[in-house]
């Protein structure tokens, strides 16, 4: 998908994020669970589309969505591109997952939502 896009992010509960030369960034040494990458892809309707460098693309109907692993094959963050006019009901959706483990959403320059 190409062209412009609203982006969030799912941490882990306490993570620092930190705006770097190479965008976003974040500290914490938690990790989001296993789990939650099956729901996420279920409750968004997501697809397989590739795997490059410890990082796992999916897309769904105006959505890409990429979960960041470290060396340990345990998710660091997610982020989520959503394009066109899905954004509200997108952040509805992730808001109203019911998971275990402690996750935030972060929505950089939104801070309303």
């Amino acid at each position: 998908m190409k062209g412009k896009y609203q982006a969030a992010f799912i941490l882990p509960k306490g993570a620092r994020e930190k705006l770097g030369e190479d965008g976003w960034e974040f500290e914490t040494s938690n990790r989001l669970p296993l789990e939650f990458k099956e729901c996420l892809i279920d409750s968004l309707g997501l697809s397989f589309l590739s795997e490059k460098l410890g990082v796992e693309i999916y897309s769904g109907f105006e959505l890409e969505v990429s979960f960041f692993y470290d060396v340990d094959q345990q998710i660091e963050f997610v982020h989520i591109k959503v394009y066109g006019d899905g954004w509200p009901s997108t952040l509805s959706v992730i808001r109203d997952l019911k998971l275990a483990g402690a996750w935030e959403l972060f929505v950089p320059d939104k801070k309303a939502e």
